[in-house]
């Protein structure tokens, strides 16, 4: 399977050419820079920089070998993941005090336009941290989400976070051979999902608490509206076609 570094690099908040270098070193345990410098195909400069940003992240470590040669490892995996959670411990934290007085202010601001994939990651962790905050549902229309922009790790790492936090979500989705693979995938206790024929769903739609977003694929670009009448217009609609098909 080929690795998107586009992808690692966003979720370890890292440059590209920093994730071509960690994975060389996770790959092979331990290099000198000569060798990461031969298996990258980098210039010596920018493997020099990622080097050191990645010691400065606390992603790899360095020591000196019998011949005095620096040597770089990686962290193990098990251990990346430690430190992730750490800091998603930390991030929740500081949401937990921040977010009442943010969420106080974006009950005036009405709507957020939204543009590229970037974009729309952001505001569906923003769609999660709402359904956390209010303790609802997300109820939500999608198609063809697995294949879409946003990123088959980003949506594992999503929905494996919802579900780490129990957070349900009720998803409608037209009857087609990838939103079948992708029911076969994810549906369980927190991710319920109904299949309709003949169902156009030309735009993404999440609901949750006061949040109403939509985005279409093509191209990457939405809005998300702070809006109570609005999402519970949208809610009520959604429950009553749940009940019915």
């Amino acid at each position: 399977m080929a690795i998107d570094l586009k992808e690692i690099s966003e979720i370890l908040n890292i440059s590209k050419y920093a994730s071509e270098v960690y994975v060389e070193l996770l790959s092979y345990g331990e290099l000198t820079k000569e060798k990461i410098i031969a298996f990258t195909g980098l210039s010596e400069a920018i493997v020099f920089k990622e080097l050191n940003n990645l010691l400065k992240r606390g992603y790899i470590q360095k020591m000196k070998n019998i011949k005095g040669e620096d040597i770089y490892y990686s962290l193990s995996l098990l251990h990346l993941e430690e430190k992730l959670n750490r800091e998603q411990e930390a991030i929740k934290h500081l949401r937990n005090f921040v977010l009442p007085k943010i969420h106080g202010r974006e009950e005036k601001i009405g709507i957020l336009k939204y543009q590229s994939w970037e974009g729309i990651r952001k505001i569906y962790v923003e769609i999660l941290e709402e359904a956390i905050k209010t303790g609802e549902d997300i109820y939500a229309f999608e198609n063809n989400i697995v294949r879409s922009g946003i990123g088959k790790i980003f949506l594992e790492a999503y929905i494996n976070r919802r579900i780490k936090d129990k957070v349900k979500a009720y998803v409608f989705c037209p009857k087609n051979i990838d939103d079948i693979d992708y029911k076969k995938t994810f549906e369980g206790q927190y991710t319920k999902v109904k299949l309709v024929d003949d169902f156009l769903i030309d735009a993404n739609i999440n609901m949750v608490g006061n949040l109403v977003m939509s985005f279409t694929i093509d191209p990457p670009q939405g809005t998300v509206r702070r809006d109570r009448s609005e999402a519970n217009t949208w809610k009520s609609f959604f429950k009553a076609l749940w009940d019915k098909i």
